[in-house]
C-alpha cells in the first residue's frame, strides 16, 4: 500500500500510538477509586443484566483487551509503515513491552496491582488487534492487485 509509506502516514500513525499509550497511562494511573468511577456507569449499567461483582470484573477484563487490542493495531501499522518484514512480530513484542511495564506502574498506585492475569488479556488483545490489522492490510492488497490486474487487461 502506497499511502503507508508517506511521512504524514507516519506521524499521524505514531500520534495515534502515543496517544492510546498514554490514556492507558492515565487510566492505570487512577487509584482503585478512582478506577471504579471511571467505569461505574457502565458497570451500573451491566449490573442490571449480571450480578454486581460479575459485571465489574467483565468490564475490567473487556478494558484491558480493548485498549491492548486497539494498540497492537495502531501499533502494528507505525512499524508496517516503515516497511519492516517482521512487523507483527516487532509490534506484539512493543505492545507487549508497554503492557508489562503498565503493570508494574499499577503495582506502585495507591489501591491497584499487578496482576499477571491482567496482563494475560492485554496480550490476548494485543494479538487479536495485530492479527486483524494484518488480515486487513492483506485484504486491501490482495483487493489492490485485482484490480491493477483488471485495468492492465482493459
Amino acid at each position: 500500500m502506497k499511502f503507508t509509506g508517506s511521512k504524514i502516514y507516519r506521524i499521524f500513525s505514531i500520534l495515534a500510538v502515543i496517544s492510546v499509550m498514554g490514556v492507558i497511562f492515565f487510566l492505570s494511573a487512577q487509584n482503585g477509586e478512582e478506577s471504579a468511577e471511571t467505569s461505574s456507569w457502565v458497570i451500573d449499567f451491566l449490573s442490571l443484566f449480571f450480578k454486581g461483582d460479575l459485571a465489574q470484573d467483565i468490564i475490567r477484563t473487556f478494558a484491558h483487551f480493548s485498549e491492548y487490542g486497539v494498540l497492537g493495531f495502531l501499533m502494528y501499522n507505525v512499524i508496517y509503515s516503515f516497511k519492516i518484514k517482521l512487523a507483527p512480530l516487532i509490534s506484539t513484542a512493543l505492545s507487549l513491552l508497554y503492557a508489562i511495564s503498565d503493570e508494574i506502574h499499577q503495582y506502585f498506585v495507591p489501591e491497584r496491582a499487578c496482576q499477571p492475569s491482567d496482563l494475560a488479556v492485554d496480550f490476548c488483545g494485543i494479538l487479536l488487534g495485530t492479527a486483524l490489522i494484518v488480515l486487513l492490510f492483506r485484504l486491501i492488497n490482495k483487493i489492490s492487485l485485482k484490480k491493477k490486474k483488471e485495468k492492465h487487461y482493459d
